[in-house]
């Protein structure tokens, strides 16, 4: 038997909110029990090869991706968020590093592939949909920050076209003060030379 709190905590994940009471008991009925992890413990890395996804009860999560060899934090996880579900779809080659940025997190390991067929597919079907949401979301910030990046470079090139055409201003003046001075001590030797 599920409680109405474990279902209305189940129903808060994307990917289970579609599902039948049958689905949800039968769902529920293949979690494991919550494990806890400390403050900075990961709890996948990127490159490891493992299988099962990660339901967050309580805590928060940082995901961190290796660009260029750095270290970036791409993500922030809360409760009710998943952690995990790309590798099921990768092989169990996981995509990211997630640590626990709270004191602690409280979670619940999940493996899609140990549910029964009908399922198994209709969660994949609604993994597929969260991520391609997910996805979307993430196109458009990148697309935000692309225009953001494009508006700076332009007021930067105006900026600069506008201090190049000052300091050429500046350069001329001095080429005329130049030529005036040369002109001036030629006419004082032709004066002296006389």
């Amino acid at each position: 038997m599920i409680s109405e709190n474990n279902k209305r905590f189940l129903r808060q994940i994307p990917f289970l909110s579609n599902l039948t009471e049958e689905e949800l008991l039968e769902f529920f009925q293949h979690l494991s029990n919550p494990i806890s992890v400390g403050n900075g413990e990961a709890i996948c890395r990127e490159g490891s090869h493992d299988e099962g996804s990660y339901i967050v009860l309580e805590g928060q999560c940082e995901v961190y991706k290796t660009i260029n060899k750095k270290k970036m934090v791409v993500d922030q996880i809360k409760k009710t968020q998943v952690i995990g579900e790309m590798s099921e779809f990768l092989h169990g080659t996981r995509s990211a590093t997630v640590k626990v940025k709270s004191a602690s997190a409280k979670l619940l390991k999940i493996s899609i592939k140990d549910l029964p067929c009908p399922l198994q597919t209709k969660i994949r079907e609604n993994q597929c949909r969260v991520l391609a949401e997910r996805l979307t979301k993430k196109n458009d910030s990148t697309s935000q920050l692309e225009m953001s990046i494009l508006e700076i470079k332009t007021i930067h090139d105006k900026k600069l076209a506008h201090s190049e055409e000052k300091h050429l201003h500046k350069l001329t003046e001095k080429d005329v003060e130049i030529d005036q001075l040369k002109k001036d001590i030629k006419e004082l030797r032709l004066k002296f030379t006389k």
